[in-house]
């Protein structure tokens, strides 16, 4: 089998809802991120998930709360510093800082294989069905690790901005009790955790003990996160996928059901003809995908927005002068 190219693409209807009109050139990753135009979409499809998305991804590779200014429509304007005290963890605030430019970059990726995807999809006719769907899971599953990559990076940036207010760091290290305090910039695996009901419940026990709204309003954009069906279809698919039996992309004989049943002293043995399992349907994986990337990019920007306010609640200056 000859994996396919993927790009670029001009297709004559737009891949993601099949309207010939309004056709624009789309930039993979986006054109402020160095992109190259790679395929056709409508201009209506190219504005509601993908620019939703991809303005996200500019201010994590570079994030607005470590800049000394911003410009927003046209307009640049300077951060000034603020007056306050010193973090008590200084490398804190640059993990913090690297943390949100790699969730960025975590981000661009699973949106740049999500594209190709829908490249794929527009050119199906160039290959044959098992190739496509072979291919096409492929992208879409390549989507998916570096989405929840993205999910789990933003949960220990969240967990990062609460140690900055003691209270709450006091709860953290009580929960998680083997990653040696968590210091700034660690590179033991037991120092980073995962979005799962677990760290909902004690990060929301922390910042109720931090007393910061902001905090606060950042953990709760992570429940409504893990709480969504979108995170939580994901989250199933990996298990599937990798951590148990992945469904061949292929017809075969070997169902995930039994083929010998005894009964009474009796044994029945079925044969199964080739078929393929319906949870092989790359559409399907790819839907999940794609609502998955968009409750994501809700919690990006909401907790985008709280980190620098967060961090000023806890009377600290990190934009020096």
């Amino acid at each position: 089998m000859s994996f396919a190219h993927v790009g670029p693409f001009w297709t004559s209807v737009c891949p993601i809802c099949l309207d010939p009109r309004l056709l624009t050139r789309e930039h993979v990753p986006q054109k402020a991120l160095g992109g190259i135009e790679m395929t056709t979409t409508c201009k209506r499809c190219n504005t509601e998930f993908g620019s939703r998305f991809e303005v996200e991804l500019q201010d994590w590779f570079d994030p607005i709360p470590f800049r000394r200014s911003a410009t927003r429509n046209g307009k640049t304007r300077t951060i000034k510093p603020r007056a306050g005290k010193a973090p008590r963890e200084p490398n804190r605030i640059l993990e913090l800082h690297g943390l949100m430019g790699a969730i960025g970059e975590q981000a661009g990726l699973a949106r740049t294989f999500e594209l190709d995807v829908q490249r794929l999809v527009a050119t199906k006719r160039l290959r044959d069905a098992v190739e496509q769907r072979v291919v096409q899971r492929a992208m879409a599953e390549s989507a998916a690790y570096f989405t929840l990559g993205a999910v789990h990076s933003v949960t220990n940036l969240v967990l990062r901005l609460l140690l900055l207010n003691r209270p709450a760091a006091v709860i953290i290290n009580k929960a998680w009790p083997d990653s040696g305090g968590l210091p700034p910039l660690s590179d033991d695996r037991k120092a980073w955790v995962t979005l799962n009901r677990y760290s909902v419940r004690d990060l929301g026990k922390a910042e109720r003990a931090s007393s910061n709204v902001f905090m606060s309003r950042s953990v709760e954009a992570l429940r409504v996160l893990y709480r969504s069906g979108a995170f939580q279809d994901l989250d199933e698919r990996r298990g599937m996928d990798y951590h148990r039996r992945r469904p061949q992309s292929v017809a075969h004989s070997s169902p995930r059901r039994k083929a010998v049943e005894v009964s009474s002293g009796s044994m029945s043995i079925a044969v199964f003809g080739a078929a393929l399992e319906p949870e092989a349907d790359a559409d399907a994986v790819h839907a999940i995908v794609v609502d998955a990337m968009e409750q994501l990019r809700i919690a990006m920007r909401t907790i985008r927005l709280l980190v620098p306010k967060a961090i000023r609640a806890e009377g600290t200056t990190y934009i020096v002068s």
